[in-house]
């Protein structure tokens, strides 16, 4: 995150809780902890803190807003079960391709039962965060470039 996009964000939230007195030290604490996040990322944890806290949010409080930028897994096992219906393979960001193919893959998916996949969901789950860690930014939807067959 840039130095002015921190100092506006740090600047809104003193305008919202103007009696909430912080220290330089504290400050820098926040800017070494928070420096992880990208320029979005901060702007959407200030502004979501600015709409639902009742006093000044810590850093856990930050933290947590970007949090819900990510895509669940759950979501993404929702969406898989509405579209497995229909028979037609999904578009899928690729932390889903990954916790798909560690359950098996999108046929055997489409053609497992709901009482059987209700058991493969915490391998799903799993797979999923991991997938979204290594990625690292699961907010920003990765496609990866389709393999082009060999001509021989």
């Amino acid at each position: 995150m840039t130095e002015e996009t921190f100092v506006k964000g740090m600047y809104k939230l003193g305008l919202q809780w103007r009696d909430h007195e912080m220290p330089e030290d504290a400050v820098a604490l926040y800017r070494e902890r928070l420096s992880r996040l990208t320029d979005q990322e901060f702007e959407f944890a200030v502004n979501h803190c600015l709409d639902t806290c009742t006093f000044y949010p810590g850093i856990s409080a930050l933290l947590k807003a970007v949090q819900l930028l990510k895509p669940s897994p759950i979501g993404a096992w929702n969406r898989l079960l509405a579209v497995a219906e229909t028979g037609q393979k999904p578009e899928m960001d690729a932390a889903t391709e990954w916790a798909l193919a560690a359950i098996g893959g999108w046929d055997h998916f489409q053609y497992t039962s709901l009482d059987e996949l209700r058991w493969k969901f915490k391998d799903f789950k799993e797979a999923y965060l991991e997938a979204q860690h290594h990625l690292g930014r699961p907010e920003i939807e990765y496609k990866p470039v389709p393999q082009l067959e060999k001509s021989e």
